[in-house]
C-alpha cells in the first residue's frame, strides 16, 4: 500500500478525493487532509458555481473513517477511506453531505424508519 485517498461526494453527486502517502496516514486519520470548502460548489463539469459561503477562500478538512478503509482491486498499491467534512476546529461542517445524511437517517430512525444507504462509486473511461 502506498497511497489512501480519502473520498466525499459533492453537492453535485460526483465523489471525488484526495490522497496520502501511507508514511503520513497516523496524522492524517486525526487530523484530515484539507480542502477548500469552494470545491462543495463545483459543478459536474469541474466549473466553480456562484455559492454563498462556498467561494475559495476557506478551508476545511477530510477526516476519514477507518471503518471504511477498502483496499482498491483496480489501482494497485491503493486503498480508500470515505471522509467526514470538519471545521478547522474538529467540529462537523454543516455542509458535509455525509453528516446530513447521519441526520436523516437519525430523523428517519425517530419516526419509526430504517433506511439503507450505500457509497456507489461509479467508473468513466477516458477518451
Amino acid at each position: 500500500m502506498r497511497l489512501v485517498r480519502f473520498l466525499y461526494t459533492d453537492n453535485g453527486g460526483v465523489t471525488r478525493g484526495k490522497a496520502t502517502h501511507v508514511e503520513g496516514l497516523p496524522s492524517r486519520l486525526t487530523d484530515g487532509i484539507g480542502l477548500t470548502v469552494a470545491m462543495q460548489a463545483m459543478n459536474m463539469l469541474d466549473q466553480l458555481q456562484p455559492v454563498e459561503g462556498l467561494g475559495p477562500v476557506g478551508e476545511i478538512r477530510l477526516t476519514p473513517d477507518p471503518r471504511t478503509f477498502t483496499v482498491l482491486p483496480y489501482a494497485p498499491h491503493a486503498a480508500a477511506m470515505t471522509s467526514d467534512m470538519r471545521t478547522l476546529d474538529g467540529a462537523p461542517w454543516e455542509a458535509c453531505p455525509r453528516a446530513f445524511l447521519a441526520r436523516q437517517i437519525a430523523a428517519c430512525a425517530a419516526a419509526g424508519f430504517s433506511v439503507r444507504a450505500a457509497f456507489e462509486c461509479e467508473f468513466t473511461r477516458s477518451a
